[in-house]
């Protein structure tokens, strides 16, 4: 199925955080299945590369460090 809305959310070193925000947007949102969250993080932060919640969808977009934000927003639109 296609998400009616997709959110990008480039980070780092923030895996506590990261759960708190999805499991906010679940409790939040109307219909949690129709939204993607796609992570973009770097290869060295494996911690953020794991993190999950129950009801949303959440890809993980895995680059290189050192990335600018335009470089870490394009790649979470692929």
């Amino acid at each position: 199925r296609t998400p009616t809305l997709s959110l990008v959310v480039p980070t780092r070193g923030r895996p506590r955080q990261l759960r708190r925000f999805l499991h906010s947007l679940a409790a939040t949102t109307l219909r949690p299945s129709r939204v993607e969250v796609v992570f973009v993080v770097d290869a060295d932060d494996p911690a953020s590369h794991a993190v999950r919640c129950s009801g949303l969808t959440v890809r993980v977009a895995v680059g290189p460090p050192g990335r600018t934000m335009g470089e870490l927003n394009r790649a979470g639109e692929a």
